[in-house]
């Protein structure tokens, strides 16, 4: 977990019942490999292809990272010599990986 915390950031939607109800943030502390597994989850679960409801983390529950618009609200930024690489498992036009023919 501390190699991760020391490197890596993932980007998730956050849902809620009250306003805001939809918002992006991002994880870069995984206190432990339990909670490093369910981020990277969530990370990956794609509403209706995945389930309908969210991953939960704690007592907050999140959607892919691609739900977030981030290339128009909050884009991705990282030190000089980060190496940013965005993964859609739907194609995403602005993706650097993603699946051919979805």
């Amino acid at each position: 977990e501390k190699r991760l915390s020391e490197r890596v950031r993932v980007l998730l939607t956050r849902v809620a019942t009250t306003p805001p109800f939809v918002m992006g943030e991002v994880a870069d502390t995984f206190p432990d490999m339990d909670t490093a597994i369910r981020i990277f989850c969530a990370s990956c679960h794609v509403p209706f292809v995945a389930g309908l409801l969210p991953v939960r983390i704690g007592d907050r529950f999140y959607y892919d990272g691609l739900v977030w618009p981030s290339r128009l609200l909050v884009p991705w930024r990282g030190a000089e010599g980060d190496h940013v690489v965005r993964v859609s498992a739907s194609s995403a036009p602005l993706a650097d990986m993603r699946l051919q023919g979805v």
